[in-house]
């Protein structure tokens, strides 16, 4: 149960019972019989209608709820005011046809449920789904929003340093697209993708933190911490490559075989979160090293021809949830340390007998590799390769950068390639 609906049950209920106090006794008669004289009907019967408790104990309620889920301070108050409003004008509609409907007790339970809404609504507990619709919007899910707002994570703008997981995706075929498309063309198909592939991540658990003409940016783990924040990224990285690969079926009918060269990074690492920006636009976000690695991560799987790849520190944390295979030692930009660099090809279940073989034998052969053992690689990614004849990038990348190996080319390039070191 939410927040909001247990303080609107708990004012609702509080409000109700003190208006039956006074009103099983009878202690409002003499004030309604000054009213009914006022209302042309001093004759009247004064003993209330079952419908009379029931109305104000709705009023008691709805009036609770309405003004802890209205934002803004001045529309609480205007909602109240039409609530009493209407039951006195109800009152002189009624008296026209000579029958006497009290407005006092249901107008008293509009007017002191807003009283204890409008309070609570100014408390920190009651300020949170404003914070939370000014800070996240819809950055995040809406049961993200719902954890948001009924749960205990901070809300406030200071930064932190937390290990979460950032995917990046970004679209690096710009430049074909706009000599395909007319600007306004351009525009749709960039937005078609960039909006799936953002509620691909958010639905899938992630909080949006850009999203604009280059690509999409999520961070797994904040503002709602969970320790599976690399497998959520993971699996909704795997998901953002199928709408892909169904969006560029669609685009490729409409227009004669032109797709979207859309490429996604996932790293998990430590990295600093909170309120980034100035007055005109900000918002929150993460930065530092492990943001950067990211979009080199999806940046380079130009160089490989893959879709996915996830830092190591990720496959460290999601091993049990994906399947991956190795493809390359990347050096950070700051230090000498190199890190694995791995494909993402699934989860478990999406891989057949034959592909993990075929995974397997992939993974001999980029350790054969690194051992310079060159035959023995090609070996190993001869066995690799698909029976289907389909392509396999990463294996003909390795066969490639073996045969420049071979004929004397590339030595410098044996551990790491140096387009990698400038992305």
């Amino acid at each position: 149960m939410s927040r909001a609906l247990k303080s609107t049950l708990l004012i609702g209920v509080q409000v109700s019972l003190l208006l039956a106090i006074i009103y099983v006794p009878g202690l409002i008669r003499p004030l309604d019989a000054a009213m009914a004289r006022a209302l042309g009907l001093a004759g009247a019967n004064l003993d209330h209608h079952v419908l009379q408790p029931l109305v104000f104990f709705a009023l008691a309620f709805a009036v609770a709820w309405t003004t802890i889920d209205i934002n803004r301070p001045v529309f609480k108050a205007v909602v109240a005011g039409l609530v009493v409003a209407e039951v006195f004008t109800l009152s002189v509609l009624v008296a026209l046809y000579g029958v006497y409907f009290s407005p006092i007790l249901p107008a008293a339970a509009a007017a002191m449920s807003f009283f204890a809404a409008f309070v609570y609504s100014h408390s920190e507990s009651g300020q949170r789904q404003r914070v939370a619709d000014a800070a996240f919007g819809r950055r995040v899910s809406a049961e993200g929003m719902h954890a948001l707002v009924n749960g205990r994570a901070p809300l406030d703008d200071a930064g932190d340093l937390q290990e979460l997981t950032v995917v990046v995706a970004e679209i690096f075929n710009h430049e074909g697209l706009m000599d395909a498309l007319e600007p306004t063309r351009h525009a749709a198909v960039t937005n078609r993708f960039l909006h799936a592939a953002a509620e691909v991540l958010v639905q899938g658990g992630g909080t949006l933190i850009a999203c604009d003409g280059e690509g999409a940016r999520v961070v797994f783990g904040a503002p709602l911490p969970t320790a599976e924040h690399a497998a959520l990224a993971c699996r909704a990285a795997l998901e953002v490559a199928r709408q892909t690969r169904a969006l560029n079926a669609e685009l490729a009918r409409e227009h004669d075989g032109l797709t979207c060269d859309l490429r996604v990074g996932v790293n998990s690492g430590e990295m600093a979160v909170g309120y980034f920006g100035s007055e005109r636009v900000g918002g929150f976000g993460a930065a530092g090293e492990e943001v950067a690695f990211t979009r080199r991560l999806c940046a380079a799987n130009l160089v490989y021809g893959t879709t996915i790849l996830i830092g190591a520190r990720t496959f460290d944390m999601a091993e049990t949830a994906i399947e991956a295979r190795p493809l390359e030692l990347l050096r950070r930009r700051q230090g000498d340390a190199y890190l694995e660099v791995y494909e993402l090809l699934g989860e478990p279940k999406d891989l057949s007998p034959d592909e993990l073989s075929r995974r397997d034998l992939f993974w001999t052969g980029v350790i054969f590799f690194r051992e310079k053992r060159l035959a023995d690689a090609m070996g190993k990614f001869a066995q690799a390769r698909p029976a289907d004849n389909k392509t396999d990038a990463p294996l003909e990348y390795y066969v490639n950068r073996i045969r420049q190996l071979q004929n004397g080319r590339g030595a410098a390039d044996f551990e790491t390639t140096r387009l990698l070191n400038t992305l």
